[in-house]
């Protein structure tokens, strides 16, 4: 296992780490070195890669509001940050004033306003609610919708939006297990095939069923935040989803790429696998790590099998997928991750050469697949 070395955190620009409380994952960024681990939006002089260091005790806002407007020059990167969807979510870009970072980080609260399963009145806890009825929705959450129906599809069920009928069920921040008897009745529930799209309306045909799109929504919006950047002028940009999707593109004024630690799930916060260089390409992740908790003596975590309705039973404990589209990586990473290693580097290989992927056994070394390197 290697370490993140005081030395080798200088040349890492973020760090794929665990899911937990406020305070505790900002302590964290801390303790790893995340250069992203900025609990305001700024305008730095980023030669070295050096984070800005708020106190353990403080709490990264809900929402972070630039001092002052300034375009950044070529050498500079704004950055901002953020607290959603129960992690540290930020961004790094060069080319761009600190208004545009403004309104990248309010992009994050509105899609999860529009996106989450558990907070009130979503376009998604509005679908759920309906009880098969026809639900008008932002053309944003029809868009996100439409791309997870079609690989719900390709991947035969083995990855589905309905499994909300049971993952809404557990509850992996306060530790609550649903009765077996709730689990076994909520699993006739899982069948993407009852949701219907009609442009913007959603109707759910089984009026039991219920969406869940945290398998593939935060590579999605990886992938539109790093859209807003290119949009606006950005000329180079890394979009960090805390523990789930990273989206990079163009260089740093160097000319180097923007170097990843890949956090060892075997090992404590700072024990990584090793660090890969990204440019113009996107990096999912999953992994037992992220929730978890004990009850009775036993194990639960949040990645849940749509055909038991419980936590996956795999010999892997994390995978990661380098691929163009973040949201496929997203929902491909979800998926394989039940399928189990064997499974996962078949379907990989067979259905998708140019996608590279790292696979973490609970036992023994990694396994790389289809040209996945590290440094």
């Amino acid at each position: 296992m290697k370490r993140l070395s005081e030395n080798s955190q200088a040349g890492v620009d973020a760090v794929f780490t665990a899911r937990m409380s406020r305070r505790a994952f900002c302590a964290m960024g801390l303790a790893a070195g995340s250069a992203l681990f900025a609990g305001c939006v700024s305008t730095t002089q980023d030669q070295t890669n050096e984070a800005e260091k708020p106190s353990p005790s403080e709490e990264p806002q809900e929402e972070s509001v630039p001092q002052e407007e300034e375009t950044s020059t070529p050498q500079e990167a704004v950055k901002g940050s953020t607290f959603a969807y129960n992690t540290l979510v930020s961004l790094t870009a060069y080319g761009v004033d600190q208004s545009v970072i403004k309104d990248c980080i309010k992009a994050y609260a509105d899609y999860e306003d529009l996106f989450s399963a558990r907070k009130s009145g979503t376009d998604i806890d509005r679908i759920n609610q309906a009880k098969g009825a026809p639900v008008e929705v932002d053309q944003q959450t029809a868009d996100l919708i439409a791309e997870a129906l079609e690989f719900c599809e390709k991947s035969e069920g083995a990855f589905d939006i309905t499994i909300g009928s049971v993952s809404l069920l557990w509850d992996f921040m306060e530790a609550v297990k649903p009765d077996d008897a709730l689990i076994q009745e909520a699993v006739k529930h899982i069948d993407y095939t009852q949701v219907k799209l009609d442009g913007t309306t959603v109707t759910l045909l089984d009026p039991e069923a219920k969406l869940d799109l945290g398998g593939i929504a935060k590579g999605w919006i990886c992938g539109e935040i790093a859209r807003k950047l290119k949009d606006a002028g950005a000329t180079a940009g890394l979009i960090d989803l805390g523990t789930s999707s990273i989206c990079a593109f163009g260089t740093k004024p160097d000319g180097s790429g923007w170097r990843i630690g890949l956090r060892d799930p075997r090992e404590d916060a700072t024990g990584y696998v090793g660090i890969i260089e990204l440019t113009d390409i996107s990096m999912t992740s999953s992994g037992l790590y992220e929730q978890q908790f004990e009850l009775d003596g036993v194990t639960y975590w949040h990645i849940l099998d749509s055909s038991t309705g419980y936590p996956a039973q795999t010999d892997m404990l994390g995978d990661t997928v380098v691929c163009a589209d973040a949201a496929f990586g997203d929902a491909v990473t979800t998926m394989l991750f039940v399928k189990g290693i064997d499974e996962a580097v078949s379907w990989i290989e067979k259905n998708y050469p140019d996608v590279a992927a790292m696979f973490i056994p609970r036992d023994g070394e990694p396994v790389f697949v289809n040209g996945f390197s590290i440094l």
